[in-house]
């Protein structure tokens, strides 16, 4: 007898579909990706919210989805391919450590059942390689594992310290088909939010109104944590200056009178004067809020400068033996600022009285209105000027140019200044900006990447990323046609250069550009460049200009003798 009610047939969802439909639930648009061999199981169109952005090179993913990352403060998405795409993931996991960047990278794993580890084609222990630069590494063995595991990972890379996740995923995994019912969303319940230490507050009070010449260090968990406004509020109200570390600069403007400087290993060889010793020698007291040890390149010299200091630190990153010197005030660092300042007002904490550092800023001055241009270059510090000019948001790759960057730079607030500050990977500058540009929805932001030659190189396929996105962004390569910092070291260690493993060929970036379909320039003159500037920024689509670049023949012989570069 034929049955007049048929069962019904449940929906079946693929693995691949409930990756992505997990990651835009989670608000992601972009998944930066150079797929692979798992193409057969995932299409990246199963969810219609999310545009896939084709990279040349997994480097340039997954620093492009670093910038997004900083720029945004919300966790970006990375897929690579299996085997050899995996691997080459690992300077972008590393920098996201190392950087404190919330990133969660998904590679795909062959088929379950072939699962060989270094046995199988194109078949690596991707966790076991990550686990130690990761805050969390996972391999999916079933789809049903899948919602959770993202669920994880999102969550995980969102809390203090932030970090990437590493998610790898075999090809049948992605192609595996479940009903919707056996998807496993059991929430985490693994991080526990730390409690707040309201007594060691009420030591710093007191530790702050017996000072004599406090000075306030920030690290970039003050911009992560949305902390910038009660800094702000906590400098201005008591006159406290301020220091900040690379990828901090903006949490006071730069002009503002108690921004008293960014601090870089470079500062001595650039300026002519050890600066550090003029910003800490005179400071009793040094308090970091949000400050990671790797913001910095041997910071621990700055406590050691001048007078006896009294050491606080605010939800900080610092090695054990380290931080045994500091009164350590750990938990909720916004919470914690908002304490604070209640404590500060209610015990009508006075104005401190500003310490002198005339000699730094006579320094920097001198600097800026003596600049030599050899015939057919442009002083590195006329190529900052010229920038500082457009108030773009500055990109800097790694290279002697970038501490001009640092020290040089009006950054009126944060988000105008982006550089890998713990990891200061080579070759940067194109993937940063690319996710910088993408981070900034609104057209008529500028953003401006500085770069060295060498660094250019290593990612200039993706200027066809860029052309194929139309995004409108200026690429200055700085062409001197050598990795200028390698000879500094070069030099430092033996006194000499050895040019076979720092000289490049002669190359017209121009016409490598014009090659990918872009607009190019080409100057001698920082007259000119200015005009180009404002040129490049008004056509929708990216730009390389190209410098060839002088650097003061002073500050490389101090950088060659300093004791500290990094």
């Amino acid at each position: 007898m034929k049955n007049e009610n048929p069962p019904v047939t449940r929906t079946e969802i693929a693995g691949a579909k409930i990756v992505l439909d997990k990651l835009s639930e989670h608000g992601v648009k972009y998944v930066f990706a150079v797929p692979g061999r798992e193409s057969e199981g995932i299409l990246f169109n199963e969810s219609p919210d999310l545009q896939i952005v084709l990279t040349a090179i997994e480097l340039t993913a997954g620093f492009a989805a670093y910038a997004c990352a900083v720029v945004s403060g919300k966790t970006q998405v990375v897929f690579s391919t299996l085997g050899p795409g995996a691997a080459n993931l690992a300077n972008a996991i590393y920098s996201s450590y190392a950087d404190r960047v919330p990133v969660v990278f998904i590679a795909a794993q062959v088929e379950s059942y072939k699962r060989y580890y270094n046995y199988t084609h194109q078949c690596v222990d991707a966790v076991k390689m990550y686990e130690s630069v990761t805050k969390f590494a996972y391999e999916i063995d079933d789809a049903a594992e899948i919602d959770n595991v993202i669920e994880k990972a999102f969550k995980i890379t969102q809390t203090e310290p932030k970090g990437p996740a590493l998610i790898s995923i075999p090809i049948d995994v992605l192609k595996q088909k479940i009903s919707p019912q056996s998807v496993s969303t059991t929430q985490d319940k693994t991080l526990i939010k730390p409690d707040l230490d309201n007594s060691l507050i009420d030591e710093v009070v007191d530790k702050l109104q017996n000072a004599k010449q406090p000075l306030v260090y920030v690290g970039n968990e003050v911009i992560r944590s949305g902390s910038v406004d009660l800094i702000k509020c906590l400098c201005e109200t008591y006159n406290l200056p301020l220091v900040s570390a690379y990828d901090t600069k903006g949490v006071l403007p730069d002009i503002h009178q108690l921004n008293y400087f960014t601090c870089t290993s470079y500062a001595q060889g650039i300026l002519g004067i050890n600066a550090d010793e003029v910003i800490f020698g005179p400071i009793d007291c040094l308090i970091t809020f949000g400050y990671d040890w790797k913001d910095d390149v041997f910071p621990d010299k700055h406590f050691r400068y001048g007078v006896d200091k009294t050491l606080i630190s605010f939800s900080g990153i610092i090695p054990e033996n380290i931080r045994s010197h500091f009164l350590n005030i750990p938990g909720n660092l916004k919470e914690n600022l908002n304490i604070l300042l209640n404590k500060l007002s209610a015990r009508k904490l006075p104005l401190k009285k500003l310490y002198d550092i005339s000699a730094v800023k006579k320094a920097f001055k001198r600097k800026l209105d003596n600049i030599e241009e050899p015939l057919g270059l442009i002083n590195i510090i006329s190529v900052i000027n010229a920038i500082n000019k457009t108030q773009a948001v500055l990109v800097s790759d790694v290279g002697t140019f970038r501490h001009y960057a640092i020290l040089f730079s009006n950054t009126m607030k944060p988000g105008l200044f982006l550089t890998s500050a713990g990891s200061s990977s080579f070759g940067t500058g194109l993937p940063l900006g690319l996710g910088t540009r993408l981070a900034y929805p609104d057209k008529k932001t500028k953003i401006v990447v500085l770069t060295g030659d060498g660094g250019f190189n290593s990612t200039i396929g993706d200027l066809r990323t860029l052309k194929n996105l139309n995004l409108n962004i200026v690429i200055i390569v700085l062409n001197n046609e050598k990795n200028g910092l390698i000879t500094i070291y070069q030099q430092k260690g033996h006194g000499k250069t050895y040019s076979p493993a720092v000289v490049h060929a002669k190359a017209s970036f121009v016409k490598i550009a014009e090659g990918y379909n872009c607009q190019a320039f080409k100057t001698t003159s920082s007259e000119e460049l200015e005009k180009i500037l404002k040129e490049a920024f008004q056509i929708d689509s990216p730009v390389v200009v190209e410098l060839p670049v002088y650097y003061p023949q002073e500050d490389i012989h101090r950088l060659v003798n300093s004791a500290d570069l990094a």
